[in-house]
């Protein structure tokens, strides 16, 4: 690798809102992926960039242009080799359909116009060597899509697994920036599931240390856990964990028996648990260990909890 690079998705649109699936179709953004979009502006504006390429899709284009707010010096080229996986007939159905891809079966993609992997790979292969070959120790911004930045993660380094496999294994976010760096890639991503149910002080301090020990946190939103009845909607709690500084992002999920594929699929470094998991054999314990995750157990030195919150709740409610 000759330059260093910082790869941006674009912000949320419409269609990923409502868990639309779309790849070359032109959508806008969403008023979030507006205020996603200045956010990483913000985030982004000391970095000193040399030179800005984009998918031309509105999605990416915007973001792009609203990053460089704080760079007015930086040109801008718009590329189509840095376009989304075209997902031909398949594109505005519902997310769910895009596990008919994960087989990257020729007569399927060649009957409903999808584009291959091994295509997609192609041309952002293409791309990323052009780049290489016409620019030296620049520092490049490139705006583009999940899949996008998928392809060109393993144009700098090949997965073990097939094409079609690794590109499940990997997720990208709206708006994260992603530094492929000439010493290499070197970001632990955490995956902490949680119930959140009466967020208090004790969910805030584990968030915290779990954040120290790694560089992007996500946090499994246990929504329908079956030992407990949640008192807050699912989307209180989203809400709240969403104005958490430590959380980078939420992942909804119902429980462990229907979304396991989602606890295997994911890509992240490290698992995090609370210590009193530390002596049980708890749900999915072999299957993490058998991902060869490492496992972090987070220790409760407080005694902020949710079911003592509930109890004085009650209690006071009697009085």
């Amino acid at each position: 690798m000759k330059n260093n690079y910082v790869f941006v998705r674009h912000g949320q649109t419409y269609w990923n809102k409502n868990g639309i699936m779309h790849g070359q179709y032109d959508i806008p953004l969403s008023d979030e992926g507006r205020k996603q979009a200045k956010r990483i502006s913000d985030e982004l504006k000391n970095e000193n960039f040399d030179i800005c390429f984009s998918s031309p899709l509105e999605r990416a284009r915007k973001t792009a242009i609203k990053i460089l707010e704080h760079h007015r010096a930086v040109p801008i080229y718009y590329d189509s080799r840095l376009k989304e996986l075209s997902k031909g007939l398949l594109e505005g159905r519902h997310f769910n359909s895009e596990k008919l891809l994960r087989d990257e079966n020729p007569r399927f993609l060649e009957k409903y116009s999808i584009e291959s992997k091994q295509q997609f790979y192609q041309r952002v292969e293409n791309f990323i060597q052009e780049i290489e070959n016409k620019y030296d120790n620049k520092k490049i911004l490139i705006v583009a899509h999940s899949g996008t930045i998928k392809m060109c993660k393993f144009v700098f380094e090949k997965p073990k697994q097939p094409l079609h496999i690794a590109y499940y294994k990997i997720h990208i976010s709206n708006c994260k920036a992603y530094k492929f760096e000439k010493k290499g890639i070197n970001m632990k991503i955490g995956f902490f599931p949680m119930v959140a149910d009466i967020l208090h002080a004790g969910h805030i301090v584990a968030l915290e240390e779990a954040k120290k020990k790694c560089d992007y946190l996500i946090v499994g939103l246990h929504c329908a856990p079956n030992y407990k009845n949640p008192q807050q909607s699912i989307y209180q709690r989203y809400m709240q964990l969403r104005a958490v500084k430590w959380v980078d992002e939420i992942i909804p999920y119902e429980n462990i028996e229907k979304d396991i594929d989602m606890f295997k699929s994911l890509d992240y470094d490290i698992y995090f648990l609370g210590a009193d998991h530390m002596q049980n054999n708890w749900e999915l314990k072999d299957t993490i260990e058998n991902l060869n995750k490492q496992i972090i157990y987070i220790n409760r030195n407080h005694n902020y909890s949710s079911t003592r919150i509930k109890k004085e709740s009650n209690l006071y409610a009697t009085k």
